[in-house]
């Protein structure tokens, strides 16, 4: 290793950075590296010995180039033949990724620059240490589970096939002690990305999160035309910038936002998603999602006192009425901790859940007695029709409710037979609820059937379908129990008749509130 070499690795890191090249795009040619202040918050995280690090961001802020450089250094600088991987979630961009390194290398002056030995596609090898950086695309999970590394970087996770598998892979020949930077823009509502970040930013997991907006690059402004006058809208939407981030949108800025909007089609979801202000604005909605997310936004999210912590959630909006009429919508599991088995009660009249219970540690026998439980408490004025979706272990459960006489003529039947779930039914069980959704007849869910709602995709042929790694238990209990109430054509009263009586109970649950010493959800 020359004396050049030696001297420039052994540089500290943002001085190292700053001795690299890169391709800048405005000016449409290769210069200087120089970093700044929002990128620098990523080599400060790495300075102060943080082995996890999770980027969520706003595109075309170069993240993924300070990240290369950051890795670079380590490889530059490396006396033995470590190992380096970086992933990508397509085979266009690991290609740029493995171009930028290259170029990091080919800018050196002659004598600050390694020499590198000929390898493999997309394999960066050091000659006098043998350190090297390999680049993968997430598809190809066979090659990296078999590639041992003491370091890696993700980019654009959120858009992996399996992101978990991946980095389980990653983690486990990491390790500890190694360093791995996840850097990612927003892709879906309550996917496998946007769950890690929840977790991060809850302290639940060890990912150090970092959240960069479009408003820290300097770039993104535009200079008013004559007459420029920010609406009412961007008003609000600056004040509420300046809540969640501490910065003050400027007139400038505000007038980039605007022209973003236009130039994407008024897509404001789409310019949510790519070109967030604050981190949960990017997890807003799904580029695909099956719900209008404008529709959901009016649905009052709730976060019921759960009882019945640990093995089962009951969660309880409205007692039973005297008068009550109501039906019972079911999605039975096998009770052996993957798919929920979920109880949704619904208010014939009113149109809005009252009742709310799940669990995946339920057998179908104990499942089935908790079901006839709920049931006689929602009839003491008269039975609720009970609907079980019979496919697989529901029709278990079906027969312990008739085992029980549970009678025949409270239990419903589509066209005459037990409800099954098929490419024929599925799409009645979604499209029941989007009809209630889209109409604005649901006014408050508990948050975490919402939740689940907000994360349903459409696939193929729009086709409704939940998220890799996600789940649809209630969207298919609350989703049936639309479907009975629309094909029993029980009458609803008047959407203002349950507008007032939901705003009875919220000013009822803000007098408990405020007469109370104790925090509204104790914990």
């Amino acid at each position: 290793m020359s004396q050049g070499i030696r001297t420039f690795g052994s540089k500290d890191r943002k001085t190292f950075i700053r001795g690299l090249s890169i391709y800048n795009k405005r000016a449409k040619k290769v210069t200087r590296f120089k970093p700044r202040p929002y990128q620098e918050k990523i080599v400060d995280l790495v300075d102060q010995g943080h082995r996890r690090i999770l980027v969520v961001k706003a595109r075309q802020l170069g993240l993924s180039t300070i990240i290369r450089a950051i890795f670079y250094q380590n490889l530059y600088a490396a006396t033995e033949p470590i190992r380096h991987a970086v992933v990508s979630h397509e085979v266009g961009s690991a290609n740029e990724i493995f171009e930028m390194d290259m170029r990091f290398h080919e800018n050196l002056p002659p004598p600050f620059r390694h020499n590198l030995d000929k390898a493999a596609t997309r394999v960066t090898r050091i000659s006098a240490s043998g350190a090297q950086s390999q680049t993968f695309t997430a598809n190809n999970s066979k090659a990296l589970r078999s590639y041992a590394m003491e370091s890696a970087h993700l980019s654009e996770g959120a858009f992996y096939p399996d992101l978990m598998d991946t980095l389980s892979i990653v983690d486990a020949s990491v390790g500890s002690d190694g360093l791995i930077i996840l850097e990612s823009t927003a892709n879906g509502y309550m996917d496998a990305f946007h769950k890690l970040v929840l977790g991060a930013l809850a302290g639940e997991n060890e990912w150090e999160p970092v959240f960069i907006g479009w408003w820290e690059n300097e770039l993104y402004t535009m200079k008013p035309p004559p007459g420029f006058k920010a609406t009412k809208a961007e008003l609000l939407y600056a004040d509420l910038v300046e809540e969640k981030t501490g910065h003050r949108l400027t007139r400038e800025q505000i007038c980039w936002r605007r022209q973003k909007i236009r130039s994407l089609n008024n897509d404001i979801r789409r310019v949510k998603r790519e070109f967030p202000s604050f981190v949960e604005e990017c997890f807003q909605s799904t580029e695909n999602a099956h719900y209008d997310p404008l529709a959901l936004e009016e649905i009052t999210p709730t976060r019921l006192a759960r009882t019945k912590p640990g093995p089962c959630y009951e969660a309880i909006a409205e007692e039973p009425e005297d008068d009550g009429m109501y039906v019972v919508a079911v999605d039975s599991a096998q009770g052996v901790g993957r798919d929920y088995s979920v109880i949704t009660v619904i208010n014939c009249r009113t149109r809005q859940p009252v009742y709310y219970w799940w669990s995946n540690r339920w057998s179908p026998k104990r499942f089935s007695e908790q079901i006839l439980r709920v049931c006689y408490e929602y009839g003491e004025y008269k039975l609720p029709i009970l609907g079980i979706e019979s496919n697989n272990h529901g029709h278990e459960v079906l027969g312990y409710v008739r085992d029980a006489k549970y009678p025949e003529r409270f239990l419903w039947k589509y066209k005459k037979k037990d409800f099954i779930t098929t490419k024929e039914t599925r799409p009645l069980i979604y499209g029941a609820l989007r009809e209630m959704i889209d109409e604005g007849l649901i006014l408050e869910l508990e948050e975490a059937y919402l939740d689940e709602i907000k994360a349903i995709v459409s696939g193929p042929g729009e086709r409704p379908d939940h998220p890799k790694g996600g789940r649809d238990d209630k969207v298919i209990s609350l989703g049936l129990g639309y479907l009975m109430l629309k094909e029993l054509r029980i009458p609803m009263g008047s959407r203002e008749v349950a507008r007032k009586r939901f705003e009875d109970k919220l000013m009822k649950a803000r007098a408990r509130r405020n007469s109370s010493a104790l925090p509204w959800i104790a914990r």
